[in-house]
C-alpha cells in the first residue's frame, strides 16, 4: 500500500517539529555603519592602550 504525504501537511508538521527557520541570518542592512563602529571601537581601544602603557612607563621614570 502505497501511501501519499500532501505537501501541506509535511510543511505543517516540520513547522511543529522546528526544523525550518531555525536559521539566523546576519543582518546585512547598515553593515557601513557597523563596520566603521566597530574599527572605531578597535582603534580606541588601542589608543588607551598606549595611553595607559606610557603612563606606566612615565611612572617608572620618575
Amino acid at each position: 500500500m502505497k501511501m501519499m504525504i500532501s505537501r501541506s501537511f509535511l510543511k505543517g508538521f516540520t513547522r511543529a517539529a522546528g526544523t525550518i527557520g531555525t536559521k539566523e541570518w546576519p543582518d546585512i542592512y547598515n553593515s557601513t555603519m557597523k563596520d566603521y563602529l566597530a574599527i572605531r571601537k578597535d582603534w580606541e581601544a588601542v589608543g588607551n592602550s598606549i595611553t595607559e602603557e606610557y603612563r606606566k612607563y612615565a611612572e617608572t621614570r620618575k
